[in-house]
């Protein structure tokens, strides 16, 4: 039984490796996936983790609590994304995927570092997160090395700090060989906080162009399918994350 349930477990582990990874390429490449490529992982992994926990005599309160938070995780960011729009319809889907494959910890693999008894999808949403700050911080290496572009840009106070951290001040032809940046600042033209996950990023160019401007702030439409890959990637290498520790702490 225990071979079978570890078998099991790879298969599960497998399915959404493969799947994310997949969706995590075309992420990257093009930023638009096809619904339908999330089907196999999410449908094997759900049935790998059913099929696994059939083969438990005793289901005990970890393995519950986990497919209740985790549930509880789906459910909300199914909401800040359909309703708040929060994110893209296929960061749900990925999300969901992961829920599938991964419902509750891990019975028989480890990481490097040992094996959390929190729900996995918390750690994957950890490490995600983590991996989104890398382009801030490279927004405002960049921004440091221009800053004769940002002074010219006119603009002061938070909206400047704002602008350094979401955003890279570039030239329109710096911004014409560009893929997936979205102006979020341009003099007398564009002045958001955000921008369409759903918009061309090309058809900015001959707007700005029309405009007359010479600078740009644009922010990168992060590739969160990618990310999210790359998260469930260290997870499975690591096998914990600092929330481990922090719930050590706070419980010792």
């Amino acid at each position: 039984m225990m071979l079978n349930a570890l078998v099991l477990e790879i298969g599960r582990v497998a399915a959404v490796v493969t799947n994310l990874g997949y969706a995590g390429i075309v992420d990257w490449l093009r930023r638009d996936i096809d619904p339908r490529a999330w089907v196999p992982g999410t449908v094997l992994g759900a049935v790998f983790s059913i099929l696994e926990l059939l083969q438990l005599k005793i289901i005990n309160a970890v393995i519950v609590l986990s497919l209740i938070v985790t549930a509880m995780l789906v459910g909300c960011l199914a909401v800040a994304i359909f309703v708040f729009r929060a994110m893209g319809g296929a960061d749900f889907l990925a999300i969901l995927c992961i829920a599938c494959s991964m419902p509750y910890p891990f019975l028989y693999l480890r990481g490097a570092l040992g094996s959390s008894i929190l729900p996995p999808l918390l750690h994957v949403l950890f490490y995600s997160a983590l991996l989104s700050l890398l382009p801030v911080i490279h927004n405002v290496l960049h921004n440091l090395r221009r800053r004769e572009l940002l002074n010219e840009l006119g603009v002061s106070g938070w909206k400047k700090i704002r602008l350094v951290l979401m955003c890279k001040v570039l030239t329109v032809e710096e911004f014409a060989k560009k893929r997936f940046y979205y102006p979020i600042y341009v003099p007398g033209l564009v002045d958001r906080r955000s921008f369409d996950v759903e918009e061309d990023d090309r058809a900015w160019l001959d707007k700005i162009r029309g405009s007359g401007a010479k600078i740009v702030a644009a922010t990168w439409g992060v590739p969160a399918v990618t990310m999210m890959w790359i998260a469930v990637l260290i997870y499975l290498a690591l096998g914990v994350s600092p929330i481990d520790w922090v719930l050590a702490k706070t419980v010792g």
